[in-house]
């Protein structure tokens, strides 16, 4: 959950295909000074739904995105998602997606922003910024073998940009 420009975020996912894998990312928002409680103060994006054609995605069948989080960048909000590609893709691992939010328009659909390189993007993950070293830090389980969905090699990531990422632990 993120509060940004007055408002509380929250990201979730949508199955547009009842019985179909692939999930559409989307968030939800309300004013910060409402009653959360009331249904009629939350606005949700429409669900994007995944297109092979975006610039940067892996190539082959996919699941889409899940587990996102939001994160702001250079004062824009991002939901930065885990991206579901395995062996049977080209690359097998390492690519999260990021989708920027209009948080102008607050029932937009997420646009698409690019594909970052990344090396735990088979299990949750989290972006924090830190305003002392002013770089952004990421707790995930970092991949070694793209036929191994292995989650015992829990990583620090570190950037200075939220895009180039480096390993430090």
């Amino acid at each position: 959950v993120v509060t940004f420009e007055g408002r509380i975020w929250n990201t979730l996912e949508w199955y547009p295909t009842p019985g179909d894998r692939l999930h559409a990312p989307m968030v939800m928002s309300a004013p910060v000074d409402c009653d959360l409680l009331d249904p009629d103060n939350w606005a949700f994006t429409e669900p994007i739904v995944y297109d092979p054609n975006w610039e940067g995605v892996a190539k082959g069948k996919t699941d889409g995105n899940i587990e996102g989080c939001l994160t702001v960048i250079d004062g824009k909000l991002y939901n930065v998602m885990r991206y579901g590609i395995g062996p049977q893709n080209d690359p097998p691992y390492g690519l999260i997606l990021s989708f920027k939010v209009d948080t102008e328009n607050p029932e937009k659909a997420l646009q698409y922003d690019r594909a970052i390189q990344f090396p735990g993007n088979r299990s949750k993950f989290e972006i924090k910024y830190d305003e002392v070293s002013r770089k952004y830090y990421s707790l995930a389980t970092r991949i070694t073998d793209p036929y191994i969905t292995d989650r015992r090699l829990l990583t620090l990531m570190v950037s200075e940009d939220a895009i180039h990422w480096s390993v430090l632990k």
